[in-house]
């Protein structure tokens, strides 16, 4: 597993005949080759050594990768991390990796296919396990309905009326801003978040390609907040547009705004 040994899919390729050279019966690779190219190399390994290859395509769409990633920094680190601290662990975990990775893979990504000369190929659809500590609801808002609505009476109340006892969650990407104007941003919503009794949680990097896992709609936000909360996804709600791929990817209630 490249998991474990860092370095490059072509010294994966080459532990692998090692092994094979040492008697192996049985070896299990890494299964990060997007190409048919990369594969190749494997492929081509195996046979030197008189090996069949079987391939087992775990079919994980891109939003529910992207989850697992943010899964795995919460458990590894504690948190999300910022990009530079990400990009100064990576050099040590492989498995801590930039959204840019994940966006490269499924850009370049070859499904697999027996005329690659695989003896056989196995496709498992990705599955979620539920979390049984997992039963709380909660509400994610994003902010700028927050800072467009003039009837903050009305918003309470349909709040009550809709999530009783429900945790709650404000989120916002504000690029670029300094210091004071971030303050003042937050100091403007400040009255709202807390007679809502919600927390905020903010996306400051840059625009562009991602170069964190806070910016919205990727999970960086809400999934900490969800493991802190414990809050299951089929009772949680996101409102707001841009929430709505997430929503879909936790399998979430998505509404553009509360009416």
């Amino acid at each position: 597993s490249r998991d474990e040994r860092g370095g490059t899919l072509k010294d994966l390729a080459r532990a692998m005949e090692a092994e094979l050279e040492d008697g192996a019966r049985k070896v299990v690779m890494d299964a990060t080759y997007p190409t048919r190219a990369q594969r190749n190399r494997v492929l081509e390994a195996a046979w030197r050594q008189g090996a069949r290859v079987r391939a087992v395509w775990f079919d994980t769409p891109l939003a529910q990768a992207q989850l697992n990633a943010v899964d795995r920094m919460l458990a590894k680190a504690g948190r999300v991390l910022d990009p530079d601290a990400l990009k100064k662990a990576g050099r040590a975990d492989p498995t801590m990796i930039p959204p840019a990775a994940q966006l490269r893979f499924a850009r370049t990504f070859e499904p697999p296919r027996e005329d690659e000369g695989f003896d056989g190929i196995e496709r498992r659809a990705f599955e979620r396990r539920p979390r049984p500590d997992h039963r709380e609801a909660g509400l994610v808002i994003d902010a700028a309905l927050l800072e467009e609505a003039e009837d903050e009476a009305g918003w309470l109340s349909r709040l009550a009326e809709r999530t009783p006892r429900t945790a709650l969650l404000v989120t916002a990407w504000w690029p670029d801003l300094g210091a004071a104007e971030r303050g003042a941003r937050e100091g403007a919503l400040a009255h709202r978040i807390a007679r809502l009794g919600a927390e905020l949680a903010v996306c400051p990097h840059a625009a562009g390609p991602p170069r964190c896992w806070c910016r919205p709609p990727l999970p960086g936000l809400v999934l900490p907040w969800m493991r802190r909360e414990r809050i299951a996804p089929e009772k949680l709600t996101l409102v707001g547009g841009g929430l709505a791929p997430l929503a879909d990817a936790l399998g979430a209630l998505s509404l553009p705004r509360l009416r």
